[in-house]
């Protein structure tokens, strides 16, 4: 392996104390740490900057990390990246298979499989994806759009990490009821913020389509109650947060919600 390969280490953060320490931990392997932080109030920041990485601040929108991911990218020096968000971990059996990866620069870019932790519990199941996470500086960038629906790469340069559980990032994406409301009102803005930019209108039909979809996918493709009763609170998650996008949007179009004049503003600084 060429050992004058330097690597980066990249996570976007708002508010995210209780999770960064064991993030930032299980990166410590990286030549450096880029911490892209979304004016937390939380001691995020003090954390961050405790185990060593360099934190960069931003205004970018609130709560959806994709826009100000590009901004890290560029801040990081090294020759391949690796990106981590903040309730994720790495577990250590797929560092040398990176490093590897990285010296023998046979791909640019490397798509890892995430795992999804529920009440501290994995679905094996339920919301598992494989996610580009690591590539060569400048093989890969962001275009802004929520839920890496703005990536863009190369795929015929991209490696596929094979499905085994000692290689997957854990993604402690639930813990309790409230993080789950929380996230899917938050979320629900910028979904219909991308709606609305890309002229998808507000339909019954298409409201109710999305829904079925869901159960539809996750019943057929994926089984979800093979995760107990963890997958079926993500099925129910799930059709949570597809139906307030449509609510959102709904409210967008009808000028009736509150705070859309000020969240707007927001996503637009």
């Amino acid at each position: 392996m060429n050992r004058t390969v330097k690597i980066s280490a990249l996570v976007n953060t708002l508010n995210e104390a209780d999770n960064l320490e064991c993030c930032l931990r299980s990166l410590l392997w990286c030549d450096e740490i880029i911490v892209v932080d979304m004016n937390s109030t939380d001691g995020t920041v003090d954390i961050a900057r405790s185990l060593g990485a360099r934190v960069i601040l931003t205004d970018l929108p609130h709560g959806n990390p994709d826009p100000a991911r590009q901004m890290g990218i560029d801040a990081c020096t090294g020759d391949w990246i690796f990106i981590l968000d903040a309730d994720e971990e790495l577990p250590l059996e797929a560092v040398p298979v990176l490093q590897q990866i990285a010296g023998e620069e046979q791909y640019q870019v490397v798509r890892m499989l995430i795992r999804d932790v529920w009440w501290g519990k994995k679905l094996l199941h339920m919301g598992n994806n494989y996610v580009p996470r690591f590539f060569k500086s400048g093989a890969l960038k962001y275009g802004g759009a929520i839920h890496g629906r703005g990536i863009i790469y190369d795929r015929s340069n991209a490696h596929t990490m094979p499905a085994d559980e000692q290689l997957a990032i854990a993604h402690y994406c639930v813990k309790s009821l409230d993080e789950i409301v929380e996230r899917a009102v938050r979320y629900s803005r910028f979904e219909a913020d991308w709606m609305t930019e890309h002229n998808v209108r507000y339909s019954i039909w298409r409201h109710l389509r999305s829904i079925a979809g869901q159960v539809y996918l996750y019943s057929v493709k994926y089984h979800f109650w093979k995760d107990g009763v963890r997958g079926l609170f993500a099925l129910t998650f799930l059709m949570l947060h597809s139906n307030l996008n449509w609510v959102r949007l709904w409210e967008y179009e009808n000028h009736i919600s509150g705070d859309i004049c000020s969240h707007k503003d927001q996503t637009r600084a």
